[in-house]
């Protein structure tokens, strides 16, 4: 049986509009800023993480992230 995964894409400001908060500069200069941390002091990593998602891709100069779901 293959298995599905879901993906999805969206702007850094959808982004802002689900956690309802601004995100950090560093968000908007550093890919590695949206690093899938397993480890660490990255709270967003540990966040998306541990709903089942994981940082796919991201593209700071469009400001778009796209997150694979894992579990």
């Amino acid at each position: 049986m293959a298995r599905f995964r879901s993906v999805v894409r969206m702007s850094f400001l959808r982004f802002e509009g689900i956690i309802d908060a601004q995100l950090p500069r560093s968000a908007f200069r550093y890919q590695a800023w949206w690093s899938n941390e397993i480890g660490g002091n990255h709270v967003q990593a540990h966040a998306w993480m541990n709903a089942g998602w994981r940082v796919d891709g991201v593209d700071l100069a469009r400001q778009e992230v796209t997150f694979i779901h894992t579990g």
